[in-house]
């Protein structure tokens, strides 16, 4: 996905305005070290059948949140969601605090539409989705994996087809959809598989097939709408002059010239 050039930094946002977040950050963690008093110690409600209402709210929602240690201009990521998405104001999103961002569809359709377009970025980052689910909230909710289209180079002319792109993604991870037009169109350069990946683990470049006769051959993988990536490390979320490992193994490469 192409970016929109859409800076994350707020330019309103003055010192002011920095310094009282501040401020109320630091409030909100003085306040968790205290212990609790009997009375709030006591639930405050049940939450059952009876707030169905606010659950059938929620039922065709995501919870979305950009992968980067930035802040993020929370107007400027709705504006860019709508264009992207090409949805109205008949989608709700809602600023729910952590970084976060609760986006609600009118139907199931609409949402599984934008799950399947996916990856998306805002700013060249990712944007990181998950499907709603009861009970989830900002401190619980977890952003584990992300769904890439990945082209698979260099197969062998035999070697081709369903089984054995499902075999090579459940190599990397779990194998989401397979895409099949390569067998009817005149283009066979490379295969197509879908795979949920990690967001913690490195992607991989590549790997090799051992065919019947001994021999190994070298398959590239190509990702689709790659955000920003670090080619050191091979995490996604920082690039390579932001990688803490390179960092550390310069570091200690310094040290041991030294």
């Amino acid at each position: 996905m192409v970016s929109l050039g859409l800076t994350v930094d707020n330019p309103r946002e003055g010192s002011c305005v920095k310094k009282k977040r501040a401020k109320e950050e630091l409030l909100v963690e003085e306040f968790g070290g205290f212990s609790l008093t009997k009375e709030e110690e006591e639930d405050l409600i049940t939450v059952d059948d009876a707030y169905g209402g606010r659950l059938e709210d929620c039922k065709f929602s995501l919870v979305g949140k950009v992968f980067t240690e930035k802040s993020v201009n929370k107007k400027a990521l709705r504006s860019t969601i709508r264009l992207m998405w090409n949805v109205g104001k008949e989608v709700k999103i809602v600023d729910v605090g952590n970084s976060m961002i609760h986006v609600k569809f009118q139907s199931d359709f609409q949402m599984k539409k934008v799950i399947e377009r996916g990856p998306w970025m805002f700013d060249n980052h990712l944007l990181l989705l998950k499907r709603w689910e009861r009970g989830i909230h900002v401190k619980n909710v977890e952003f584990l994996s992300i769904t890439f289209w990945i082209q698979v180079w260099g197969l062998p002319f035999d070697c081709k087809g369903r089984q054995v792109e499902e075999d090579i993604g459940r190599r990397i991870e779990e194998v989401i959809d397979v895409d099949l037009r390569e067998e009817f169109e005149e283009q066979g350069q490379f295969w197509r598989i879908r795979v949920d990946i990690p967001v913690s683990k490195p992607l991989g470049r590549g790997g090799r097939i051992l065919l019947h006769n001994g021999e190994k051959v070298w398959v590239e993988f190509c990702y689709e709408r790659l955000p920003i990536f670090c080619y050191y490390c091979g995490q996604l979320g920082h690039d390579k002059k932001s990688c803490i490992k390179k960092y550390n193994n310069e570091k200690v490469g310094l040290h041991l010239s030294n």
